[in-house]
Formats: structure tokens, sequence, C-alpha cells
């Protein structure tokens, strides 16, 4: 059989991912270009009480650590897990109602690591105002029985966005620049990407997210800023798209570029993703049970 000659739809994105990372003449080289290998099942979770989970988030308090939780409807609950699915943890978030838990984001501030949980679910886009809950991340028992407790925010952050009520399912953190990142899930026209800087302590009010970008990604239900600050990862139902932040930009520059589309392993209905603990390989749920945990990994050159 002849080989079939590339068609322009094939060729096109293609172009389009080169131009859209090439550099201007001075600017800063990016950083590398990760080469990502095949997409592997590394276990089903063994907490039945992960029936949906909607975000996901690496440990940054221990190595080898994820942390999930369910969507709307399962109380404000985060679960601890290993690369083996094992269950290591079961916390209640004390005091907080949990509508529409939608993501969870991971990262260190002054030396200490949190989990950001975002209770940002709008399937009608009608909340005025939409919660995000600051938490100290919780140690896990050290002989390995799973840890069952309950636990504080340390801030509770109520906010609205500038444009309107947004249907959101996609959070992540940059601790360098103190701001929380969310995308807008929308299937028929480009996403927003909002900006809200993280309030002071004492801060009782209302918050403003506001748009500082719009991107090409349909229906986004994860998100995720590498720990190194230069990557963020932003899943839908099917791919994923992965932008790059040089060292002398900000993410809401980042995001103006065209984001590289990465294929992702056919999920029942995926909403959660992460950067792992070398900053390259992804690692990704799925809701319903059983629970599946994807690694698609970072591989070298050759």
């Amino acid at each position: 059989m002849p080989t079939k000659s590339p068609t322009v739809s094939h060729i096109l994105p293609e172009l389009l991912i080169l131009l859209a990372v090439a550099a201007p003449a001075g600017a800063e080289k990016p950083p590398e270009r990760i080469n990502y290998g095949a997409p592997r099942l590394l276990a089903n979770l063994e907490n039945e009480r992960i029936v949906e989970s909607s975000g996901l988030a690496r440990s940054r308090r221990t190595d080898g650590v994820f942390w999930t939780h369910n969507d709307s409807g399962h109380g404000p609950f985060i679960y601890a897990l290993n690369r083996d699915g094992e269950d290591l943890a079961t916390f209640e978030i004390a005091g907080i109602e949990a509508r529409d838990l939608e993501d969870i984001a991971s990262f260190r501030m002054n030396d200490t690591p949190y989990l950001l949980l975002g209770d940002v679910g709008d399937n009608h886009a009608r909340r005025e105002t939409v919660s995000l809950h600051l938490i100290i991340e919780p140690a896990l028992r050290e002989d390995g029985e799973p840890t069952v407790g309950q636990i504080e925010p340390e801030q509770t952050i109520r906010f609205r966005y500038e444009t309107g009520p947004v249907d959101c399912e996609a959070v992540a953190f940059d601790p360098e620049e103190r701001k929380i990142y969310l995308v807008g899930k929308v299937l028929w026209h480009r996403a927003r990407v909002y900006e809200l800087p993280l309030p002071d302590d004492d801060f009782e009010g209302v918050a403003v997210a506001k748009p500082v970008a719009n991107v090409p990604i349909p229906l986004a239900t994860g998100m995720d800023i590498s720990a190194d600050n230069t990557r963020c990862i932003v899943v839908t139902y099917g791919p994923a798209f992965e932008f790059i932040r040089r060292s002398d930009e900000t993410w809401a520059e980042a995001f103006q570029r065209e984001p590289r589309r990465l294929m992702m392993p056919m999920r029942r209905q995926g909403e959660a993703i992460c950067y792992g603990p070398d900053d390259r390989s992804l690692y990704l749920t799925s809701e319903g049970r059983p629970c599946p945990l994807w690694e698609v990994p970072a591989v070298d050159d050759d």
C-alpha cells in the first residue's frame, strides 16, 4: 500500500505549535520541550469513597503521595493515595460547605506545604460568589496505616468574577506571584483565564478575579502549575494543553501564546491532572468507580 502524504490538516497544527513557541529575537529561551511516552495505567484507587475524582495534586510534604477529592454531593473531604492506588488518608475539612468542589492545587509558600481546594463549580453560571480554601497540607501516619482526621482551612477566600458568574473546574496557584489562576469551562469559543491575587490573611470581603487571557481550550476540567513554575497544564475530557513560561515573563503573558496540545489516555470522565515529583510526568484520574490513576511519563530524547 503506498504511503499517504501528510495533509494540510495534519501539518497545520504542528506549524501553529512551532510558531507559538518561537521567541522573538532577544527574548529568553523557553524551557525545554518535554517528550512524553505512552500513557500507562498505574492502578485503580483502593479507597471506595473516591467515586468522582475531580481534582488531583501531588504532595509537597511527602514524596510519592497524591491528593484528590470528589465532585459535588460527597462532602468536604480530601483523600491521599500513592502510585499503587493505596488508601493513605481521609481528612474532613471542617467548617466549609463544599457546594461543588472541582479542583485542588498544591504548592510550597514560606517553606510550608499547602493545598488549595476550589469550590468553584457552577454548571449553569449562576453563582455570584464562589470559594477557595487554603489548607496546610496534613501529615500522614508513619506506620503506613490510613490516616483519618479533621483539619480546618487556614483561609477561605470568597470571590467573584469581574465578568459575571463563570463555570470553572480548573484552578492553579503561582506561589512566586502569589496569584491564583482559573480557566472557564466553555464549549463554543475561547476560554477566559482569570487571575486572582491571594488576599491577605485578614481579608474578609469578596475578592475579584479578572480576565487576563483567552485560550483555545474547550471544556477545561483541571489544571496544574509545575513546582519549578515554568509549565502549566490544562486538561479536558480529551487532550491536555501545556503552556510554557519563560523566567522573564508572567503567567498572564505566557497564556497569550497558543498552547501545545497533548493526547491523554481515554478516560470515562477525565477531570483531574497534575505534574509528578519529577515536575515533568503527568498524572490523571477520572470520575467513576473503579477510579483509575494514569501516568503519562516524560521520556528521554532517545
